[in-house]
This record gives C-alpha cells, sequence and structure tokens, in this order.
C-alpha cells in the first residue's frame, strides 16, 4: 500500500466511512433493538419518564370535558451514557496490509456499534432494574391504583416440549389479566407476542411455535392428535446473550409502548485518526479508527414483559 499522505489519509476515510455505513445497516437489520425497545429521541443528559403508566379511561362526554393530567405519580429517569470502541493499527502494519485486514476491522467495528443497542436491551432486562412503580421490573408485588397485586414472573415447571406449553399457556393467560391503574385488562396477550428464548430452548420453542399438531413425548419426538393452538401464536428471538438455559420472556410488542426504552442522543458516529500530521500519528506511528455513540435503554412498563424461570 502507497505512503499515507494527507490527501489519502482523507480519502481513505471517506472509503472506510462507507464500509462502516453499509455493515452498520446490515447489521441492524440483524439486532434491531427496535423490536422490543420504543425508541425516544432524547436532547439532555437524563430524561423523565414519570409519565409511564396507562391513559385515562374513555367516557360519555355529557357537559364538557374531564381533563385529567399527566400526572407524574413515580420518579423515573434514565440517563444517557457514552459508548465507544476504537481500534489502533500501526502505521507499518497498515502500509504493509495487501489483504484487506483494515478494511475488515473497520467492518467488524460497524457491527459491533451496530450490534451493542440490543446489548443493552438485553442487558436491561437481565439487571431487572427498578421501574417507574417503585418495583424491579419483574415483581410479584406490582400495584398501581384500583390494579391490585399483580405479578409478571411465571415460576417454570420443566424445559420439555411438554412442559414449556404449559408454561407458554399460563404465561399468556398471566399477561391477558393484567390490568391498568384503573382496575380494566389491558388487552395483552393478543397479536404482537414474541418469545425472548436462549439458544438451549430454540429446539423447544420451535416444536410448539411451528408445528401443525402438540408433541406428546418430546423426547421419542411423537405427534399427537390435538392441533397445536400456539402454532403461529408468537415470534421466536433467540438470543446467546441470555446466560440462563431455562429462563425465558414473553415480550407483548404489540403496543405503542415497547417493554423497554431507548434513549436515541447521538446516532453511532465513525471517527478515523490518520493525518499524518497529526501528533499521535506522527509521534507513535499509529492510526485509529473508532465508532461512538450516546444513548442508554432503561425498562418501561412492566405488564408487557413476563419473565418465565
Amino acid at each position: 500500500m502507497a505512503t499515507v499522505s494527507t490527501d489519502f489519509a482523507a480519502a481513505l476515510t471517506t472509503r472506510y466511512s462507507k464500509i462502516f455505513e453499509d455493515e452498520f445497516l446490515a447489521a441492524t437489520r440483524i439486532n434491531d433493538y427496535k423490536r422490543i425497545c420504543t425508541v425516544f429521541p432524547s436532547k439532555t443528559l437524563t430524561e423523565s419518564f414519570n409519565w409511564l403508566g396507562t391513559p385515562p379511561q374513555m367516557r360519555l362526554w355529557t357537559d364538557q370535558r374531564v381533563h385529567q393530567a399527566i400526572a407524574p405519580m413515580f420518579q423515573y429517569n434514565i440517563q444517557n451514557n457514552h459508548y465507544e470502541a476504537t481500534v489502533d493499527v500501526d502505521r507499518d502494519t497498515f502500509e504493509d496490509d495487501q489483504y484487506g485486514f483494515v478494511e475488515t476491522r473497520v467492518a467488524q467495528l460497524a457491527q459491533e456499534a451496530a450490534r451493542y443497542p440490543w446489548v443493552l436491551a438485553i442487558n436491561a432486562l437481565l439487571a431487572n432494574p427498578v421501574c417507574y412503580d417503585g418495583q424491579a421490573f419483574f415483581a410479584a408485588t406490582h400495584a398501581e391504583g384500583a390494579s391490585g397485586t399483580q405479578s409478571n414472573i411465571l415460576a417454570a415447571t420443566g424445559q420439555t416440549v411438554t412442559a414449556m406449553i404449559t408454561d407458554l399457556g399460563g404465561a399468556i393467560a398471566q399477561m391477558r389479566g393484567q390490568k391498568d391503574n384503573q382496575g380494566r385488562p389491558m388487552y395483552l396477550g393478543g397479536d404482537g407476542l414474541a418469545v425472548l428464548a436462549p439458544p438451549q430452548l430454540e429446539q423447544q420453542f420451535r416444536q410448539i411455535g411451528f408445528n401443525d399438531f402438540i408433541v406428546t413425548q418430546a423426547s421419542a419426538g411423537v405427534f399427537g392428535g390435538e392441533s397445536n393452538w400456539l402454532k403461529g401464536r408468537f415470534d421466536l428471538i433467540v438470543d446467546p446473550y441470555l446466560p440462563s438455559a431455562t429462563t425465558w420472556y414473553l415480550l407483548d410488542l404489540s403496543a405503542a409502548m415497547k417493554p423497554l426504552i431507548y434513549l436515541d442522543r447521538k446516532p453511532a458516529e465513525f471517527v478515523a485518526l490518520t493525518d499524518p500530521g497529526n501528533q499521535q500519528v506522527f509521534n507513535q506511528r499509529m492510526f485509529s479508527w473508532g465508532a461512538d455513540f450516546r444513548g442508554n435503554v432503561g425498562v418501561a412498563d412492566w405488564r408487557f414483559a413476563l419473565r418465565v424461570a
């Protein structure tokens, strides 16, 4: 490769930026955090979500409107963080690179930047932080207004297909029973359901979600004559970041509010340090390429997610 001049460095940055953009978009389609997160544009360090909860109830219009303010019943904030990934390449290594190793590294950098918001989303579920009502996101003691005490946790009965059919049916029924702060059913558990599961449970969930008939003997793969009412009932999201081989999640993704919130403070940006006149390049003979973005993921309405463990 030719010796790097200032003009060549600028052209190289343009070329690598295009590689980064293409790979970033491709990777985003695979790890699309928007499936499980509601995206909120952010303009400040910390955003308040004190308004989380359910909207006012429709009523018969008599003489005039009854104004129901978005009252800050709870205090819940999400703070943006800054994330980065940077690769350094010795100038000699770069100038001797005849096989496109640096281009490959830039492509990998883009894939990492695109994947990380999804990682943040999964980590938010695993961390089980305190949500807007003051309880842990997954808890058996949620209560709000006239809802009564409610839970978004279900004890698993096993990991066989038969047991998981029972558990999934129970999870859907439990989600359907969730009420808002006025004691009204939330109409969850309908269309737009997704199961988020570890790879160890993928085979079972694919049998549950795609077979025409229910498996009666999971170890032998024997199908009974009973029609599988769960076929096509849910989307399956398999994620290796889930550390437990026995814990999975039922998500309702049909509403305007998803189970998680993504703060979009600053989209991913590709940056380069390749100018021969730069002090680092001049003194250390080191080029740098990096990606960074600002944002964060927090939990939203707990009723849209149920943990089975």
